[in-house]
């Protein structure tokens, strides 16, 4: 099996044109994660990913203070927005963490 290394995998996706992979949200342009895997498994069919649960709180908006609900979630919802948590792994090689923030 070849040797990927994190710079082969950053210059392979660093030329993949996504022009016409971009969505639009609250006028922002992203990626969706759809469309970036299914770029990621065209270049690279061995890779695997894992998003990692967190415990779920919601706020109480009665006392202002955050309660755990008892569920895991594949998210962490906080003031600031909601962190995602992915590793995506090549082969043997493991790349953490993806962290990702919508401002809601």
């Amino acid at each position: 099996m070849e040797r990927v290394t994190k710079k082969d995998i950053f210059n392979t996706l660093k030329d993949v044109n996504v022009t016409s992979l971009i969505s639009k949200k609250n006028n922002l342009d992203y990626l969706p994660w759809a469309n970036a895997w299914a770029l990621i498994m065209e270049h690279f069919p061995n890779s695997d990913y894992k998003i990692k649960e967190f415990p779920e709180y919601m706020l109480n908006k009665q006392t202002g203070m955050w309660q755990a609900t008892g569920r895991d979630v594949d998210y962490r919802k906080t003031p600031a927005g909601v962190e995602v948590e992915v590793e995506l792994s090549k082969a043997i090689h493991l790349f953490k963490s993806c962290t990702l923030w919508t401002i809601e």
